[in-house]
This record gives C-alpha cells, structure tokens and sequence, in this order.
C-alpha cells in the first residue's frame, strides 16, 4: 500500500461520522494493538502464501466512500475520503495450526504473506487514520487503512454538460492470477448517500473483476475495479448557462421586428446581440471544462454566435434594399428571416443538446 504522510481528517458531516464509527467499530474489526508475548510468526509462513497448491488465493477488497469532495476535469482526477480493507484467510495463523492465538497482536504486513495489493490509479494521498491489521483465531487476516485521495479518471466531456462519468478505485496485485484472486467484499463496500461533492449525483456502481496483462510480459496479474457512477447536474448548467444564451439569441431577433427603412435602429440591435454575447462567452469560459476539444455546449455556442451574426448581414442587405426603394421586398425578408430564424435556432438546439437533455 502506498506511503502516506498522516493527516487530521476535515470537518465531516453527522452521517460521514456515523459512518465513520461503525466502520471503526469493535464489532466491524477485531481489536489490535494489544502486545502479548507470543506473538511471533515463524519466517516461513510470510516467505510463502497459504493454501499454495489449493489454487489461487482469494483476497477480499472493500472500498467504502465516506465522503467524495470534488472532480477536476482539467486534471482528470476525483478526490475523496475513502476506507480500503482487505481479507483472506491464511490457516497457517489460526490458533490451532499454531497453538496459540493472534487475536490482539501488534501485526504489519511484513509479519506475514502479503499480497502485495496497491491501487493503481491513486496519485496521492493523506493518511488519516495509520494502518491497521489483525488475525482471528481461525486465521482470518483483516488489514485497514483510511485516507484522503486523488484518484485519476479518463474522464470524457463530450456531452457536458449532460455527461456521465465513470469514477473507478482500481487495485491490482503484484502476484500473478494463479496464486492470488481479487475478489469484492460487499460487506464492507459502499458509500455514503449525500457525499459534500456538488455538481454531481454519485451511487456506487459494480465491481468489475478483470486481469490485467502487463505489457511487454507474458504476465496476468488480478485486477478489481470498483466503479462509481456519476452524473452531471445539468439543471444547473440549463439555468446558469443555456438560459442567459437563450435570451441572447431572442434579443438577436428583434431585427427582424424593426421597420427595415429605421436602418440605424435595425443594425443597432444587431450589433448590441453580437456584443452581448461576446460578453456572454468571457464569463462563461471561466466555469467551463478546461479541455481541448469540443462539448455540446461548445456546439450550441458555436451555432448561435453564427446565427447572432447572421442577424447583422439580414439587417444590411434588408437595410439597402430599403433605402432602394425596395421596401416591400425588404419587409419580406424579414417576415421569412423570423420563421427561418426560429427554426434555425431549434434545429441548433435540437442537434446539439438534444440527446443529453433526453437522457
């Protein structure tokens, strides 16, 4: 397991420590820390793993999220406070193969076979309570440790802000599939109901259990992965977002309300939208994902500047041919510009937002 420096946890919320508690509960974990004489382990059974022509060894992860507090899409990572615990049973260590029992013992994973399991997608972390490991009489072994992470995530934007993503806790073992068998501990999986991250609604999703090939090597080691779904809050973006650009491109409309023989009145209003919206798109980029390539927001955005801009050339032309003595055909075009316009404006939503919004 990764080398943490120790942290004092943050401010937690009444349920986060609840939580907390009963993770940490005697009855949740058999006590440690208490020295006996006799606690020594014969070299031999940490120089080997138990069972070792029976098959592969099952270890038992659990993965409890007590608390998730924010995802960086830039950096592509997701940080939380999260309870890692693993189980197997090595009958070399039940008080009957030894004569005596372990319960209570002050033990590390140098003490005993280790199955040398990591999580590969942690960046970094803050330890917040130090590592904890006991054996019960019958040879069970129980390893915690709870810590504040960041974890990496390929994460893909391209339906923001309608997306759903994929927040994997990913561990392997160093040992190869033949001798060790990650398997998900549902007793001690799971997360809690309203995690301080805001933004997004997050449930724990399934444990996926698939080898890993090392490259280059004729290797296969095991590998769980133990999923979180997250979902963007969109109503928020419709509100903050899509609602202001809305009303932007009703105000691009006007032009082709106003008496096209009023000119300067015509591509006044034209020029105000487009400068609105110029406006519009530097306060917006500071809440925007910072990755480099287009979302579906992007798209709509995109759309309506061209359509903003086009509502200036249709006051120009509509403009001259009034001034020519063409007024009739100048009203015309904007009677035709108003439904084509709308339609425009529904099409660019329709193909660009339409299929998150749906979802």
């Amino acid at each position: 397991m990764p080398t943490v420096p120790i942290r004092v946890p943050g401010s937690l919320s009444r349920k986060s420590a609840l939580v907390v508690l009963v993770l940490t509960a005697p009855w949740a974990w058999p006590a440690t820390g208490l020295p006996q004489e006799e606690c020594r382990i014969p070299p031999s059974i940490a120089a080997s793993r138990p069972d070792s022509v029976t098959g592969a060894t099952p270890v038992y992860v659990g993965v409890y999220v007590i608390d998730l507090t924010h995802i960086e899409e830039a950096e592509k990572t997701f940080a939380g406070d999260v309870n890692f615990t693993l189980r197997w049973r090595d009958p070399r260590l039940s008080a009957v193969s030894l004569g005596r029992s372990l319960a209570g013992c002050p033990l590390t994973l140098d003490d005993i076979w280790d199955p040398a399991v990591s999580i590969v997608n942690l960046r970094n972390a803050d330890r917040i309570e130090s590592p904890s490991l006991s054996v019960d009489e019958t040879g069970n072994v129980f390893h915690r440790e709870r810590f504040y992470g960041r974890f990496t995530v390929a994460l893909d934007l391209h339906d923001f802000p309608f997306d759903r993503q994929i927040l994997p806790i990913t561990t392997i073992a160093r040992n190869p599939t033949e001798e060790v068998a990650l398997l998900p501990d549902s007793t001690r999986t799971g997360m809690v109901n309203q995690p301080s991250l805001l933004g997004w609604t997050v449930q724990l999703g399934q444990a996926i259990e698939e080898p890993f090939l090392v490259p280059g090597l004729a290797l296969s080691v095991p590998r769980l992965e133990q999923r979180l779904l997250a979902r963007r809050d969109s109503e928020f973006w419709l509100l903050k977002a899509l609602m202001p650009l809305g009303i932007v491109l009703l105000m691009a409309s006007i032009v082709f309300w106003v008496d096209p023989l009023a000119y300067p009145r015509q591509v006044g209003f034209a020029f105000t939208s487009i400068l609105t919206l110029i406006a519009y798109q530097f306060s917006i980029n500071i809440t925007m994902p910072e990755i480099s390539y287009l979302t579906r927001f992007d798209r709509f955005l995109i759309g309506a500047s061209i359509l903003v801009l086009l509502t200036m050339f249709e006051a120009v032309v509509a403009g001259s041919l009034a001034h020519s003595g063409k007024v009739e055909a100048a009203n015309r075009l904007n009677r035709w510009s108003r439904w084509i316009y709308l339609l425009a404006v529904l099409l660019l939503a329709l193909l660009t937002l339409g299929g998150g919004v749906r979802e």
